[in-house]
């Protein structure tokens, strides 16, 4: 080892040496040495030929197209919206408490002896028969009277009384004697049930039976006098139609006397005599007083214009007053019966006959009724 780093000495202070005697001539030479002209420089070597031109370079290719653009993915089917949840169902509200009903009406009391709705009664008629009605409604007032009874008269007749209620006992009497054209016989009655007639039992109304109107006025006893003309009409018609022949003639005969004696009142003395007593109590009290109207403003128009007027003038009159009468009824419905219908023909004849003219029946020309 030591015989190494000896070397490595001596060979460090060998190159200091050198390189000391380098600088040396280094240094001579820059003092007395002339400088030596620069040697011509040499010509520059012509330049090279033009380079050959760089071959174009190939046109590159055209790239290939690009492939079919992909096709368009389909669209995602769109989500089917979740079905609504049901709305729950609101809670029942808690039934308000019922109010006590509010207690009823006692019913008015009837009149003792007024039957009740559905009761069927056998009543006697003449030659040993028995017919039957029914009742149909009960009001406690109509039309201004009070407790009332609408009764129906039976197509049941019989040689004996009934003793129990049959349905056949609903079907109604149509009236064909004489004028009555068919129709039912049903009144409303007041008064309480002759002591005679029998309670056979009940026939409860059905809807109809509640639904029926009626407008005409009565009375118990001619329910059996009803029943008793209908029954001669129906079997002894040809006996029925003589009597009534006779009937006329010996009122045509009363007549004839009675018009020999007759005293024609005049209008003065009809104007205070315009009540209709016959009508009370068949007619509606409002149909009474319009009626009374009716004959009074007639009367009166004919004093008004005074003595003297023509026939033609009288009649002007009087058909106005028969055209009230009219309109008086098909405002208010049928109520002008056989009997009305002569009461009236009557009022209006004496009317023009206190003017000087006598007609038979003055109304017929124009009255609906």
């Amino acid at each position: 080892m030591a015989k190494k780093k000896k070397k490595r000495a001596t060979a460090k202070v060998a190159k200091k040496k050198k390189g000391t005697a380098k600088v040396a001539k280094v240094a001579k030479k820059k003092k007395g040495a002339p400088k030596k002209r620069a040697a011509p420089k040499k010509k520059a070597a012509p330049k090279k030929k033009k380079a050959a031109p760089k071959k174009k370079a190939a046109p590159k290719k055209k790239a290939a197209p690009k492939k079919k653009k992909a096709a368009p993915k389909k669209k995602a089917a769109p989500k089917k919206k979740a079905a609504p949840k049901k709305k729950a169902a609101p809670k029942k509200k808690a039934a308000p408490k019922k109010k006590a009903a509010p207690k009823k009406k006692a019913a008015p009391k009837k009149k003792a002896g007024l039957p009740e709705v559905g009761d069927v009664y056998c009543f006697p008629v003449e030659r040993e028969r028995w017919g039957a009605c029914r009742v149909l409604q009960y009001k406690a007032e109509h039309y201004g009277y009070e407790e009332l009874v609408l009764v129906e008269l039976s197509a049941w007749v019989g040689e004996a009384p009934l003793t129990e209620v049959d349905q056949g006992l609903r079907k109604p009497l149509k009236m064909t004697h004489h004028n009555w054209k068919g129709r039912p016989y049903r009144t409303w009655a007041r008064k309480p049930v002759p002591s005679d007639w029998i309670l056979v039992g009940t026939l409860n109304p059905r809807a109809k039976d509640k639904q029926v109107e009626c407008d005409t006025f009565g009375g118990w006893p001619h329910y059996p006098r009803q029943r008793h003309l209908q029954w001669r009409w129906d079997h002894e018609r040809r006996a029925v139609l003589a009597e009534d022949k006779a009937k006329e003639a010996a009122k045509r005969a009363a007549n004839a006397k009675a018009e020999a004696e007759r005293v024609v009142p005049t209008l003065a003395e009809q104007a205070t005599q315009v009540r209709l007593r016959a009508w009370e109590g068949f007619v509606k009290r409002k149909i009474l007083f319009a009626s009374h109207q009716i004959l009074a403003q007639t009367i009166q128009e004919l004093r008004t214009r005074g003595p003297g007027l023509s026939q033609a003038q009288v009649f002007e009159v009087i058909q106005r007053g028969v055209e009230a009468f009219n309109a008086l009824e098909a405002k208010e419905g049928h109520f002008i019966e056989t009997g009305e219908r002569e009461d009236l023909a009557e009022r209006f004849n004496l009317m023009a006959e206190a003017c000087g003219y006598r007609v038979r029946d003055v109304t017929e020309a124009w009255r609906e009724w």
